[in-house]
């Protein structure tokens, strides 16, 4: 931490360029001081802690909880908000993901147990097989139980007329 509080802001860009995050560096500079100044260069686990630091917002504290220190933590994007909102059956905006019925939903999904592999396996079903475009659902593991999925069914199913027979 030490060092990337020592580093040049250019360099922080540079290496941020990769992921497309060159725009954080400013931040990243910050945290590192912050962190190092506060907690001897250590991430804190504890929640508040971690919202108290620049650019960390719910999304990250959950996710630094999550795959740092192992704790149960429900990651939310807007990505595993569409997976929660298709298979239980609502509605969802991109704001959803603030709504504690939509966590509750999506903590369903996330296994106590495991937490970043169950947090990995679904933001990576929502980006291969979950589209918001064009969904895979002759991939998908969860179509027999999805309720968007058995929707587009019952939709077709209705739009299927007998065949006229002469």
């Amino acid at each position: 931490m030490e060092s990337l509080d020592r580093a040049p802001a250019e360099g922080v860009a540079t290496i941020l360029y990769r992921p497309g995050l060159e725009w954080r560096a400013e931040n990243f500079k910050i945290l590192a001081s912050e962190l190092v100044s506060r907690y001897n260069g250590k991430v804190p686990s504890d929640r508040r802690d971690l919202m108290e630091l620049t650019g960390v917002g719910p999304y990250v504290a959950e996710a630094i909880k999550c795959f740092a220190f192992g704790e149960p933590a429900v990651i939310m994007d807007t990505n595993a908000v569409r997976v929660a909102a298709r298979y239980f059956g609502f509605s969802y905006t991109p704001e959803s993901r603030r709504r504690k019925k939509v966590i509750q939903a999506v903590s369903h999904l996330v296994s106590i147990q495991h937490p970043a592999n169950s947090n990995y396996a679904l933001l990576d079903f929502a980006a291969t097989v979950c589209l918001a475009q064009k969904p895979d659902h002759g991939n998908c593991p969860l179509a027999s139980h999805c309720a968007y999925f058995r929707g587009i069914q019952h939709n077709q199913d209705q739009k299927v007329s007998p065949s006229k027979t002469s």
